[in-house]
């Protein structure tokens, strides 16, 4: 059995790299199930609908210019490219990057207790499609 631990994921929002301060992230991937009963049928019968994702990420906020903050605010409301790998390294069949473009509905720029790092975790939602890439010619 092959194991994994996530040391150093990719992340690229809006053509900026901000891998360094990414603290944790995950992709959810789904298809909704619909319905397909018809006259007849003796039990349910269901087929796989529209396909669906989004990106939870947890950064470690940064307010200088062009960092996680003025990124995050860019971003809300907005379909915002995004790229994904599990290392930050080249795209292959053991780092697959998943790309798409997202919607973040909603930021909060300033959350936290005294004395604990300045961190903001946003989601990402599908406002396309997802990509699945295993090869950088792709």
């Amino acid at each position: 059995m092959a194991t994994f631990c996530l040391t150093n994921p990719y992340c690229m929002i809006a053509a900026t790299a901000v891998t360094e301060y990414v603290k944790s992230v995950e992709v959810t991937y789904s298809k909704e199930i619909k319905d397909t009963t018809y006259s007849g049928c003796t039990g349910k019968a269901r087929g796989a609908g529209l396909a669906d994702w989004s990106i939870k990420i947890t950064f470690l906020q940064d307010y200088a210019a062009s960092k996680i903050d003025a990124l995050m605010h860019a971003a809300v409301g907005v379909s915002t490219a995004i790229k994904i790998r599990p290392i930050d390294t080249t795209i292959a069949a053991t780092n697959p990057e998943y790309r798409g473009n997202g919607l973040l509905a909603e930021y909060s720029p300033i959350a936290g207790a005294v004395g604990d790092w300045a961190e903001t975790s946003v989601t990402f939602e599908c406002a396309d499609g997802v990509a699945l890439i295993r090869s950088e010619s792709a």
